[in-house]
């Protein structure tokens, strides 16, 4: 940043470090605090500013390689959004800098032309850009293209769509989760004779088993329609007796919706910290628990997710359920 800096005030010192990037192979070395770091975002910065300075020179290429290369094979959630965003951003800047070089392409789907698709932005349309439904069910897709500048040409392709494979990990790596029900006297919940009007207490036992301090960490626990939130901030909650209160998270920040409860704060290597939150039954019938779930945010490899359950809410005119299911939930 600071050659860059140089060298857009005229001092071109370092003009040769700035076009001759670090294109070493990327590591996975990323810090869930402070500064964000991670190699993957540095040379997305890296290529964003190569392109801020000299558009796109092909002195730029080996590091856009590299930079797209260390963004494939692997779903987007194993991606910090630091990483995403700059590189994305370097990916975009080096691309649209050789934007004018190349005749606008046309697109033919089984021979017939496809018009391009209206810019996102709202600003006109693009004729560099296209929206195919269904393109799997074409027999063949091709790009034209008239007239093609210096350097190579790229296709980014996209696809939208709902996976048909795909189970959720339970878990964890470098945190491990547990959920516990309890009343008010600290006894776990009988959940075949829950009923409506009662209070619940749900604890969140959080451990960080890393070797490391863990920055950034958000612990979602989400409810089911069957309870509703006793919000601490209206004055409705009051602390059990069995909670220890020297083991409660020191939370940063906390935010409360309707269906969840988003804590965020950092532990210590070692620490274990629980959060007790109340909920009351305010809906009869049979309902899911879905999974509780907490990621470094800066770091999605530390993780740990805990399966959910089923439960019973009995209301006057029912009678007691007599099983349920624990860890069946998605």
């Amino acid at each position: 940043m600071l050659q860059a800096a140089l060298y857009v005030a005229g001092d071109q010192r370092y003009e040769a470090n700035l076009k001759s990037p670090d294109v070493s192979p990327v590591v996975d070395e990323r810090s869930n605090g402070w500064s964000f770091y991670s190699d993957r975002r540095r040379r997305g910065f890296m290529l964003a500013t190569f392109v801020d300075l000299f558009g796109n020179d092909p002195a730029g290429e080996p590091l856009a390689n590299l930079v797209a290369e260390g963004l494939r094979g692997r779903r987007s959630s194993w991606y910090t959004t630091q990483e995403l965003v700059w590189g994305i951003t370097g990916l975009g800047k080096y691309s649209q800098a050789g934007a004018s070089d190349f005749a606008p392409p046309v697109l033919h789907a089984d021979g017939r032309e496809v018009a391009p698709a209206p810019n996102p932005a709202g600003r006109g349309g693009s004729d560099r850009m296209w929206n195919v439904a269904r393109a799997s069910e074409y027999g063949e897709l091709t790009v034209d293209v008239a007239r093609k500048g210096k350097g190579k040409l790229y296709l980014v392709m996209t696809s939208e769509g709902v996976r048909e494979e795909g189970e959720a990990r339970y878990g964890g790596e470098g945190l491990m989760l547990t959920r516990r029900y309890r009343t008010a006297a600290g006894e776990p919940v009988d959940f075949t004779t829950h009923a409506l009007g009662d209070l619940v207490y749900v604890e969140l036992a959080l451990t960080n088993t890393s070797p490391e301090r863990i920055a950034n960490v958000a612990l979602v626990d989400r409810v089911p329609s069957a309870w509703e939130i006793e919000n601490p901030r209206l004055g409705r909650d009051s602390t059990p007796n069995w909670v220890n209160a020297g083991q409660l998270w020191e939370m940063d920040h906390l935010d409360l919706r309707d269906d969840r409860l988003e804590v965020f704060g950092h532990l210590e290597r070692g620490d274990t910290k629980t959060v007790v939150y109340a909920v009351r039954a305010v809906t009869a019938g049979r309902f899911t628990v879905p999974s509780v779930e907490a990621e470094a945010m800066y770091d999605p490899r530390i993780w740990s997710r805990q399966r959910g359950r089923e439960i019973f809410v009995n209301g006057p005119w029912q009678t007691e359920v007599a099983s349920v299911k624990e860890g069946v939930a998605p």
